[in-house]
């Protein structure tokens, strides 16, 4: 009888346990779903008045990844190109100035200013989101042509690839073309693949006869990256004549 007695009392206590655990949760999901609400309305009425000015303080947080993700989901993406809706963009661009739409002559320069700080930054989203937003600056963004040349050697290959796309965006064709031809004969495999991929894909003829020069590179691997981006364009090439008629 006494263990029978027991055994019914430490069944009560297991029960009870286990229904405080599930009205705990309930109270903490109550509880959770205005805060959670709160929070991302304070989030968006707290979003800076313009991009440029989170940018500028960007560098300074702790930890960046993780605001830059949250920020930007409740805010949008604060690197981007875009400016800020119902911003007042005070005097107009001087005459010849090409000038970001919607932002005046110094407030493109403080932009421009702004990325090629972030393009040093150590989160590869970073410097991505700031490719970006300097590929979309268009002419008033050449000086940034040097940095991004030495960024199609990134170890991220998302950077690569949104460095190569903001080069050829400012006209920098023949510098990125120059570029990737050095960087066959990189150590790194994932950088000359890289550097083949963007030869590939822009697809310029006259480069054919620059990489005749790597035929003769000591390093096998080299030599065979390169050949299979003579390949192909000499294939391109040959589609092409076939197109226009000559056969010769």
């Amino acid at each position: 009888m006494h263990e029978l007695r027991s055994h019914v009392l430490k069944r009560s206590l297991n029960i009870l346990a286990v229904l405080g655990l599930l009205a705990g949760l309930a109270l903490g999901l109550y509880i959770y779903k205005p805060v959670q609400a709160q929070t991302a309305s304070s989030v968006t009425t707290n979003t800076p008045q313009s991009a440029i000015d989170f940018a500028r303080g960007f560098d300074t947080l702790v930890s960046k990844g993780p605001f830059y993700q949250i920020f930007k989901t409740f805010s949008g993406d604060p690197l981007s190109a875009d400016p800020p809706q119902g911003e007042n963009q005070g005097a107009p661009a001087p005459a010849g100035e090409q000038t970001q739409p919607g932002k005046t002559a110094p407030e493109a320069a403080s932009t421009l200013t702004a990325y090629l700080k972030l393009l040093n930054d150590r989160d590869s989203l970073v410097r991505q989101s700031a490719i970006n937003g300097l590929g979309q600056l268009g002419a008033r963004a050449k000086e940034a042509v040097p940095p991004l040349l030495g960024l199609l050697s990134d170890p991220d290959k998302q950077v690569r690839t949104a460095a190569s796309k903001a080069l050829l965006a400012l006209g920098a064709k023949e510098q990125t073309v120059t570029a990737w031809l050095n960087l066959l004969a990189d150590r790194n495999e994932e950088i000359r693949q890289g550097a083949a991929a963007g030869l590939r894909e822009l697809g310029d003829l006259q480069t054919i006869a620059n990489l005749n020069a790597f035929s003769t590179n000591p390093d096998p691997n080299i030599r065979q990256v390169a050949g299979e981006v003579r390949t192909y364009l000499k294939i391109k090439l040959l589609a092409l004549n076939v197109a226009l008629g000559s056969h010769d």
